[in-house]
């Protein structure tokens, strides 16, 4: 079924060109690099570059069953195949045990089933409505781990631009009953000087303040908050640094592989090289190689500790 539905969204040029999660001949490392060139075209022109970073509160948790059924039929999954999808969602139920005593079963109307082979397909079929947005940004998304970038002439455009979208994110949440955890949401100012701070700060108004025009300091709701800016951000497993120098993620690497080089020191007198092989490429190599492509061309005062400590495995 899975195959049958791809291949149909596929041929209906469905599914968001800023979409990267799960979808064929695409990866985390895709997503990464659509991101990164958009920073470095900034940062190669002179520009002001910002990023935002969203964080959804339990996303493949919070999957309203019959908003997705909407969504199934509108990208023209209907009649035999939205009956499948229809008995797949619905009727599910579940309970708690503890020890020997069970719960009261309750009807599952919220969440794609995780695990399943189907889940993250629904999920980015849910989602996909807001990947095509009109933000002010250009939108990465790798599932639910969001991002977009600002590339703009001035400080004051980015606040402007970043203001804007977050309302869109905020509609679209509230449409869509999904929630965005304001506490882990940041934003990074890119800068190659020093002169990079925002002065204004970027808020995310709930929806009673966008409706009302009202400012966060009236909000009578109290569901208002400030999103945080971070000079560090860790995005699919890569961690980027207000200066784009990639000196903290290259240093995040040389820590894990400091642990594991003890593991090897025990292990070369215990195993035979075949099986040191096996283990370097899986534990060593693997965690060198990924993105290697974004952060391989920092300076050589950033890369000389890293390449020290591969030698010291080799």
């Amino acid at each position: 079924m899975k195959k049958k539905i791809v291949n149909f969204l596929n041929k209906t040029d469905f599914f968001s060109k800023n979409q990267f999660g799960f979808r064929e001949n695409m990866n985390t490392e895709s997503a990464l690099f659509n991101f990164t060139k958009n920073v470095y075209n900034g940062l190669n022109s002179s520009k002001c570059i910002s990023g935002l970073f969203l964080d959804i509160k339990k996303a493949f948790d919070t999957v309203d069953h019959t908003i997705l059924l909407k969504k199934l039929y509108r990208c023209g999954i209907r009649g035999i195949a939205y009956s499948w999808f229809e008995s797949y969602l619905r009727d599910r139920y579940q309970c708690v045990r503890m020890h020997s005593t069970y719960s009261e079963m309750g009807k599952i109307l919220y969440g794609v089933p995780q695990g399943s082979v189907l889940g993250a397909i629904l999920f980015i079929i849910y989602i996909n409505d807001l990947c095509d947005a009109r933000f002010q940004g250009t939108l990465t998304s790798f599932a639910d781990d969001t991002a977009l970038s600002y590339v703009k002439d001035s400080w004051t455009d980015i606040h402007v631009a970043m203001s804007k979208d977050l309302e869109i994110i905020q509609w679209w949440f509230t449409m869509n009953h999904m929630l965005l955890s304001t506490e882990k949401t940041k934003y990074v100012n890119f800068s190659l000087r020093k002169n990079d701070i925002i002065f204004e700060p970027v808020f995310y108004r709930c929806a009673d303040c966008i409706l009302k025009s009202s400012q966060i300091n009236n909000c009578l709701t109290m569901d208002c908050s400030t999103i945080q800016k971070s000079d560090i951000i860790k995005y699919l497993g890569i961690h980027k640094d207000n200066e784009f120098n990639w000196k903290i993620h290259i240093s995040k690497i040389t820590k894990k592989l400091n642990n594991i080089i003890r593991i090897f020191y025990f292990l070369r007198n215990i195993c035979n090289l075949k099986i040191l092989r096996m283990l370097y490429f899986a534990l060593v190599q693997s965690r060198i190689e990924y993105g290697i492509f974004l952060w391989g061309s920092a300076y050589d005062s950033n890369l000389n500790s890293l390449l020290m400590q591969q030698k010291h495995f080799v």
